[in-house]
């Protein structure tokens, strides 16, 4: 009896502790403690409309910080070259703490900067709740439309490898009909998909309760689209894989939005 008596214990707290660890990491953005850090540099705020270039980050944050810009509406256009850019998006670390900032290019000077827990959420959480910051630090936004078009029909399409997700995303185009024709040759492309699939950080905590309730954790995917003439992303998101279904829906949102 009292074995029994334990084992329910201990299931009830392991329960409680999922909770609260799946609490943890999808504490919305008003929850959030830690307040945005902006400055303004001497010509002024982040200006709406402007080229910004986000850099590699560690952990490949970097793509979902690109999907978390578009999700959001973040009045900015990416594009893949330093040089083309007006600012600078990059990540830091300071007091055991981590955050994403942007620079401006032509000063040098951060305009923008915020701290969150990364360890807290998941990364696609983590650059939701910055890029949400970041959309409000900028004054007279101009209008941004989520559905604008990616690429015209019938565009040649290159695929990275990501992990093994490029198999995947083949197939589903294929089964969608979505109206490209991949290529192998980069070079040939009008547009290159890229991004990371992977398992998300998690806690100690998760990765323990995982282990003692036998539950496996899925992976993310997190892609953008380059237009390879002009160097901008015209399309990023990230998708959850649980059911394996993440290529299915890339495949979907991306012929949503061509012509």
């Amino acid at each position: 009896m009292k074995l029994c008596n334990g084992l329910a214990t201990a299931t009830v707290f392991l329960t409680v502790g999922i909770v609260l660890t799946l609490a943890a990491e999808v504490v919305p953005a008003s929850a959030q403690r830690t307040k945005p850090e902006a400055a303004t540099s001497a010509s002024g705020p982040i200006r709406g409309g402007s080229r910004i270039f986000v850099a590699p980050m560690e952990g490949g944050f970097d793509s979902y910080m690109i999907a978390g810009l578009f999700r959001k509406g973040v009045p900015l256009v990416v594009v893949t070259g330093k040089g083309q850019a007006e600012y600078e998006m990059d990540d830091f670390s300071e007091d055991q703490k981590w955050g994403i900032r942007v620079v401006e290019n032509a000063t040098g000077e951060t305009v923008f900067a915020y701290r969150v827990r990364l360890r807290h959420y998941l990364a696609s959480v983590a650059a939701d709740i910055c890029a949400a910051h970041l959309r409000n630090a900028i004054p007279r936004r101009p209008s941004f439309t989520k559905d604008r078009m990616v690429m015209p029909s019938g565009s040649k399409v290159h695929i990275a490898p990501m992990d093994g997700f490029k198999e995947h995303l083949e197939v589903d185009f294929r089964k969608e009909k979505v109206p490209m024709e991949v290529v192998e040759d980069k070079e040939r492309a009008e547009f290159d998909i890229a991004g990371v699939y992977e398992l998300p950080r998690v806690s100690i905590q998760t990765k323990v309760l995982a282990q003692v309730f036998d539950f496996a954790p899925y992976k993310w995917a997190a892609i953008n689209i380059v237009n390879q003439k002009t160097g901008e992303v015209v399309f990023a998101l990230c998708v959850p894989d649980k059911r394996r279904d993440a290529a299915r829906e890339c495949a979907r949102q991306i012929k949503k939005r061509m012509s």
